[in-house]
C-alpha cells in the first residue's frame, strides 16, 4: 500500500511541474475533462469521441447519434457540478466533515 502511495506522490509531483509549463491550465482541464468523459463512456459502450461532444457543445451536429453525445455531456455536467460543490464547502455525500468523497473511499473499497 505504501508503494502506491508513494507512486500517487510522485506523479502528483510530475502533474505539478507539468502545470508550470501550461500556458493556460484552465483550458487544459477543460479538454481533459471531456476527455476522461468520453472514455469513461466508452467503457459503457457510448460511441461518441472527443471530436463529436466538442461539436455538440458548439450546437454543431456530430456524427454519432445523438443520445451518445448527450450521456456523455451528462458525464461533463455531473463533474462540473460536483467541482461546483466542493468549491461552495458542500460536504461530502456521506455526510461527514470531509468536503470531498475520499473519506468514503474506504467504504466503497471495503463493500466491493
Amino acid at each position: 500500500m505504501r508503494s502506491r502511495f508513494d507512486q500517487a506522490l510522485l506523479a502528483l509531483g510530475r502533474l505539478d511541474s507539468v502545470v508550470t509549463l501550461l500556458p493556460d491550465t484552465a483550458l487544459f482541464l477543460y479538454m481533459y475533462v471531456r476527455k476522461e468523459a468520453v472514455l469513461s463512456s466508452m467503457i459503457e459502450g457510448m460511441q461518441s469521441s472527443l471530436s463529436d461532444l466538442l461539436l455538440f457543445e458548439l450546437d454543431q451536429v456530430p456524427g454519432v447519434p445523438l443520445d451518445d453525445v448527450r450521456e456523455v455531456s451528462n458525464y461533463v455536467a455531473a463533474l462540473d457540478h460536483g467541482l461546483r460543490q466542493l468549491e461552495k464547502g458542500s460536504r461530502c455525500r456521506c455526510g461527514c466533515s470531509e468536503r470531498s468523497t475520499a473519506c468514503c473511499w474506504p467504504r466503497a473499497v471495503a463493500a466491493t
